[in-house]
């Protein structure tokens, strides 16, 4: 999901050809590889990323309108464990080594800017609607641009399933997860790269996958909060090390052959639909506490995802495009995936502070308004991040764009600056109050803790009366007394009486004394 699609070309990478490259007739796959410029984006990968981006907003908008939505989160990270690995196994086929340094600020140029954007301007944001949106908001930002949320929120015991007060920034653990992916498996790839062969790479990626799956499976109890095998680095791994294996077998002629489903003839016509299905019903049924889920059903649609990914990369000379690799090269799908990072980043903070700005009830068209109105802003945000930070930050790294900033600002006149300095300096000085002031318990929480602790005062005082308390006692009977003779004078018809009064019966009861 994070990882920009633009891996540099290798002699040997049997990749398919890039829209707008014309490869010689007759060429062979990796010659017609050989064409592609550096930074040209691998056809098909966005639209993917398009699909798992809109599962994820439907999902978070409204759960009920696609209970298994957040699978899409499986999709980004197979097609990140793919791109990242594709980029290191290039690296080292080219270079003969892989610059750690480089690699790390590349990504960082990728994520941080739009990340710090989105947290500044959230936070802001949420405590002029509403500081329930600001519980725990310091430990949020600090996991945030650490990339550390996931084990943030574990180590605090947060929950993801079941919250008083929905966190601003909950969506980031996947963020996390890849980061951490993204800090760790560089080392053991140019490991794999230089002593192992291209099946044993293969074979370690798919075993992790499964030592991850089954490590979830193992971990998570039925009726227990799931919260630390789903945020967990170690737990849902399965998607990203499917990606790495896809990365190192499309990397292998040999194994490339045996993977094109242009190859396998019915078994291959019938890969993608297959595995669009399986996706699709997992999207639509797999519920987020089921069991299922985390005893096979994230692996299932994290394999089902490999299959998608391998068939657009699937591109044999003189055949024209499959209905698959048409609706993912749509101009609409490239259009959502490039902007994928950026939709995932803003949709979950606007979501929260709309639905806080104004609430609605699900069902209702108040409801559809407020989320169809969380989608344009989002949309809109994620454009603007898009244009103006994502991409300047990437194509010139930290130093051009402060180079370029700074020469803008130096052409405005000397009061223009120091306004600009000014709200710079008030933004961040509000963004440090905001933070420092924020309250650690949502009012919602706060009831239900003062309600707990007065539940537990009044038990106290029942079972121990002589510590203080008063025993509750059983008031005697009263004295029954003969009620009193009906009257039997008439009473005037009075017309529709609203409440007729009727004299008791008489008493049957006898006194005792």
């Amino acid at each position: 999901m994070t990882t920009s699609a633009t891996p540099r070309v290798a002699r040997t990478a049997p990749a398919q050809p890039i829209r707008g490259s014309h490869p010689r007739p007759g060429a062979s796959p990796s010659s017609r590889t050989n064409s592609r410029r550096s930074g040209e984006r691998i056809e098909g990968l966005d639209g993917i990323r398009a699909l798992a981006i809109v599962a994820v907003l439907v999902f978070h908008l409204n759960a009920a309108w696609l209970p298994g939505g957040y699978l899409g989160v499986d999709v980004f990270f197979v097609v990140s464990g793919f791109l990242i690995t594709t980029l290191l196994v290039r690296e080292h086929e080219r270079t003969g080594r892989i610059a750690f340094r480089e690699f790390w600020v590349r990504r960082a140029r990728r994520l941080l800017p739009a990340l710090f954007v989105t947290v500044m301007v959230s936070t802001l944001i949420a405590r002029l609607v509403s500081g329930e949106l600001l519980v725990h908001i310091g430990r949020q930002i600090v996991g945030a641009l650490t990339f550390s949320t996931n084990w943030v929120e574990i180590s605090a015991g947060s929950s993801y399933f079941e919250q008083t007060a929905p966190q601003l920034f909950m969506n980031f653990w996947s963020l996390a997860v890849e980061e951490q992916f993204y800090l760790l498996w560089p080392g053991l790839t140019l490991l794999l790269v230089t002593v192992a062969a291209a099946r044993t790479r293969v074979a370690v990626a798919l075993a992790l996958a499964v030592g991850s799956a089954l490590l979830m499976a193992v971990l998570v109890e039925p009726g227990a909060d799931a919260t630390r095998v789903y945020y967990g680095t170690d737990t849902h791994l399965m998607g990203l090390m499917i990606g790495a294996a896809l990365a190192f077998a499309w990397a292998s002629p040999a194994l490339a052959k045996r993977l094109r489903p242009s190859g396998l003839g019915a078994t291959g016509r019938w890969a993608v639909p297959g595995a669009l299905l399986i996706l699709l019903t997992g999207f639509r049924f797999l519920d987020e506490t089921d069991a299922a889920t985390f005893r096979g059903g994230i692996l299932l649609a994290s394999a089902a995802s490999g299959v998608l990914v391998l068939a657009v990369l699937d591109r044999p000379a003189g055949r024209a495009p499959t209905v698959w690799q048409r609706l993912t090269g749509h101009p609409l799908a490239v259009w959502i995936g490039v902007r994928s990072y950026s939709i995932y980043l803003w949709h979950w903070p606007v979501i929260l502070v709309v639905g806080r700005d104004n609430p609605s009830a699900p069902g209702t068209t108040s409801h559809l308004l407020t989320r169809a109105w969380c989608v344009l802003v989002t949309i809109a945000l994620a454009d603007l991040t898009h244009r103006f930070v994502e991409t300047p930050f990437r194509r010139s790294g930290f130093r051009g764009v402060l180079r370029s900033v700074g020469a803008f600002l130096l052409s405005w006149s000397r009061r223009t600056r120091q306004v600009v300095a000014g709200g710079v300096l008030t933004a961040t000085v509000a963004l440090s109050i905001v933070v420092l002031t924020a309250p650690d318990q949502s009012e919602t929480a706060r009831m239900l803790e003062a309600n707990e602790k007065a539940a537990a005062a009044s038990a106290a005082r029942t079972a121990d009366p002589a510590g203080g308390g008063t025993q509750p006692t059983t008031a005697p009977p009263a004295k029954a007394t003969r009620a009193a003779p009906r009257s039997r004078r008439r009473v005037p018809r009075v017309p529709r009486p609203s409440s007729p009064c009727r004299p008791a019966r008489r008493s049957t009861a006898t006194a005792t004394r």
